[in-house]
């Protein structure tokens, strides 16, 4: 009504962002967008206008921290992971690979001992859940070839591996062992097990490694 262009809508939960173009919209009519929404919208319960203090950059300041599972979510951008993978890979001059396999393992099998403790025991649920979260926060697209937990025998490929990408940036072999010890750490667990079947690893351009 006020021609004010949406540009983006983002939804976690009950809980949804919209960020509007307001840089040709004064105050006023902002106030009056609310009021049409609070009148004219149903099970609109509150309504908070996030106005930009610097050019091109605004922020839901309300909506953090995220939390998920009940604990606090703290959101890696790809360089800051790519600062730890490097950092990892030049101090530690023995197996570095290992290293990172191990920190892997210790957050998949921290991952699932949150996921249960919430969601309880049913070992597919937990399975789809550690399949969205783990493409959620960037980690990799996850296909699932093989999934039976009762023999057991689980095979994934991972399409657009963060990982993967990162050494190959680095220009190093292209290698995926923290990732790999993150699966293998939650279905570790999942399982009552030492050790699932192999994960295979993909460069971020789809090609299986």
């Amino acid at each position: 009504m006020q021609r004010i262009p949406i540009i983006g809508i983002w939804t976690s939960g009950l809980a949804t962002t919209i960020f509007l173009d307001t840089t040709e919209i004064s105050g006023d009519s902002l106030r009056i967008v609310k009021q049409n929404i609070q009148q004219n919208i149903r099970f609109v319960e509150n309504i908070w206008v996030d106005e930009s203090i610097i050019e091109g950059f605004a922020i839901d300041q309300r909506a953090l921290p995220i939390q998920l599972f009940g604990e606090r979510v703290v959101i890696l951008r790809e360089s800051a992971f790519k600062s730890i993978i490097k950092g990892i890979i030049e101090s530690v001059k023995i197996a570095p690979q290992i290293v990172l396999y191990v920190m892997g393992r210790e957050m998949g099998e921290q991952y699932y001992l949150r996921h249960s403790e919430v969601m309880g025991e049913d070992k597919e649920k937990l399975a789809k859940v550690a399949e969205q979260l783990f493409a959620a926060i960037g980690l990799g697209i996850p296909e699932k070839i093989k999934l039976d937990l009762n023999k057991p025998e689980i095979e994934y490929k991972i399409y657009d591996n963060v990982e993967c990408k990162i050494n190959l940036e680095l220009g190093r072999r292209v290698n995926s062992a923290l990732i790999r010890g993150i699966i293998e750490g939650y279905y570790s667990k999942l399982l009552g097990m030492n050790a699932v079947s192999y994960t295979h690893l993909t460069l971020p351009t789809n090609r299986e490694v």
